[in-house]
């Protein structure tokens, strides 16, 4: 194992990461992330106006994340505001109403929204909220009633989740998920800034590196013309 994960758990400061849960008004993005968070739920809730934030740290194999979680509004009088909520974003959370198509066609332009404010290594999630509505589906009807978003999502490498906010199903998965997630791409990037880091030590300290940055400095010294004095 690298010296990047070699790090005991005591010694391992939890990165603060970023995601955003995006969705249209109503498909119970706040039940999800009030009930990740606190382990809540309420009936009736009050539509977010802006985005709300909350946090939570978890750990996955015994690493410690900050989860940031902001929980966007979804209505559309504030659809311009929601892009200044992706910068910074390293997960996106998308969800949609399980028993509303309409739900889902607008959660796939939410989609194309996002692509275009963020990196394209942004870890992403689709997920079928309120499934507790579709409870007297038979687990086949279910697939077939879920599977132009299952195929939404991998064909845009997302990875798809049923939930229900109401019934706790669901939820702690696809956080974990994400973290997990998160946690991987986080250590393959600090890997490699400290390679960076001590490829630069060693070149500076090997000494052809030197002689090379010695020779180049009177390489420009030599190619400054000499100022020569001039008559009054």
């Amino acid at each position: 194992m690298s010296s990047l994960v070699d790090d005991d758990e005591d010694g391992f400061a939890p990165p603060e990461l970023k995601v955003v849960v995006i969705g249209i008004s109503g498909v119970g993005k706040t039940s999800i992330c009030v009930r990740y968070v606190h382990g809540e739920f309420q009936e009736f809730i009050s539509p977010t106006i802006g985005a709300s934030f909350l946090q939570k740290v978890v750990r996955i194999q015994n690493y410690p994340l900050c989860l940031q979680i902001w929980d966007t509004a979804g209505q559309e009088r504030f659809r311009a505001m929601t892009p200044l909520y992706y910068r910074n974003s390293k997960a996106a959370i998308i969800v949609f109403d399980a028993s509303n198509d309409q739900s889902f066609h607008k959660a796939k332009r939410c989609v194309q929204d996002l692509r275009k404010h963020v990196p394209g290594d942004i870890v992403l999630s689709l997920c079928a909220n309120k499934i507790d509505v579709l409870g007297r589906l038979t687990p086949t009807r279910m697939d077939e009633h879920l599977a132009d978003a299952f195929e939404f999502a991998r064909a845009n490498e997302m990875v798809f989740f049923t939930t229900s906010a109401k019934d706790n199903v669901g939820i702690h998965d696809m956080f974990q998920d994400v973290a997990r997630r998160l946690l991987k791409k986080y250590l393959v990037e600090r890997e490699n800034q400290i390679m960076q880091m001590r490829n630069r030590k060693n070149s500076e300290s090997n000494p052809f590196f030197r002689e090379r940055a010695d020779s180049f400095a009177r390489v420009k010294l030599n190619a400054v013309p000499e100022s020569k004095g001039s008559c009054c």
